[in-house]
């Protein structure tokens, strides 16, 4: 059986971890290491990825989407993520003012 950090560590580290991405991505790259840190980036601002990891709790995920707005305030794939998540788990108003966003 594997053990998790408790969610209170697991999510501050998902969100530092998030930051050093949105600071060395390059959503615009072709190849090499600005491309790959893209890639990582959209695997793990992936709403479904949140909401699961962190126990399907919709809380913390829209907590970890929020430290990361005004960083990511210009990428669209951060918005339609979040769109998403309130779209299928969350709250329509939400979903749309952000799908729109995006």
């Amino acid at each position: 059986m594997v053990e998790r950090a408790p969610r209170v560590e697991l999510s501050t580290a998902y969100k530092r971890v998030l930051s050093v991405l949105a600071h060395d991505m390059d959503p615009k790259a072709k190849r090499g290491e600005a491309r790959r840190w893209f890639r990582l980036y959209k695997r793990l601002i992936n709403h479904d990825a949140i909401y699961h990891l962190f126990e399907r709790n919709v809380e913390e995920a829209r907590a970890i989407f929020d430290s990361l707005a005004a960083l990511l305030s210009n990428d669209s794939h951060f918005w339609l993520q979040y769109g998403i998540l309130e779209l299928q788990y969350g709250e329509l108003n939400f979903a749309s003012t952000y799908i729109s966003t995006a």
